[in-house]
């Protein structure tokens, strides 16, 4: 009686495997069924009119992709990686609209004493931030397909047989700015400059996670 169940087991496992579309999955490592186990996370390119952001994204996406140990990471391609991921960062060509003023407030409202008796002006507030970051994934690259993918023609990948995944995953985000008033306006830009960082590296946990559900999860 085992051995026939046994066997129906078996029959059942093949049946399901030989299925159109049917794929076994593999928790430890979403890539394993493209024949991927050693992965090479380049350093993002960032070809926004932002600074600092390509540091956060590659680091998320790393912890990310290192979170499954069935999948080996480098920072770099070896003779024993399978495949390479790149990722590169993309804004339109004005930095007023990458990062574009979303709030202002008078001067005089804000910050009454460092503005005495001086005629009042508008000031920024708030900021939303907007970019793209497209997810590239080639399987046993050259040079040249590496180059391609960081250049203004990444379209041409969609001819390379190579290709595992090439994603672009929208970015957006806001803050709002910190306006402090008489001695506190020399720590004014310092302050900003911290809440930007806070909220680059919040995009860019937010975008790793989206990358989880909405790609890897459906392999």
């Amino acid at each position: 009686m085992r051995f026939i169940k046994a066997n129906i087991l078996c029959l059942l496992l093949a049946f399901l495997a030989g299925c159109s579309g049917y794929r076994f999955t593999n928790p430890a490592n979403p890539l394993f069924q493209f024949g991927i186990n050693q992965l090479a996370l380049m350093q993002f390119e960032n070809q926004t009119t932002l600074g600092g952001v390509s540091g956060v994204f590659t680091s998320e996406y790393f912890r990310l992709l290192n979170s499954y140990p069935g999948l080996v990471l480098s920072s770099s391609i070896k003779s024993e990686t399978d495949a390479v991921m790149l990722g590169i960062l993309r804004s339109g060509p004005k930095a007023r609209v990458t990062e574009m003023v979303t709030g202002r407030q008078r001067a005089s409202d804000l910050a009454p004493i460092s503005m005495g008796g001086r005629r009042t002006f508008f000031i920024p507030t708030s900021k939303q931030v907007t970019m793209s970051l497209q997810v590239i994934i080639i399987r046993d690259p050259t040079d040249q397909d590496i180059k391609l993918a960081q250049s203004s023609l990444p379209n041409f990948l969609k001819r390379n047989p190579r290709i595992i995944l090439n994603s672009i995953l929208p970015v957006e985000g806001a803050y709002s700015l910190e306006i402090l008033d008489g001695a506190g306006t020399q720590v004014n830009q310092t302050q900003n400059r911290g809440l930007r960082r806070k909220m680059l590296l919040q995009l860019a946990r937010e975008s790793a996670n989206v990358f989880k559900e909405t790609v890897l999860g459906v392999y």
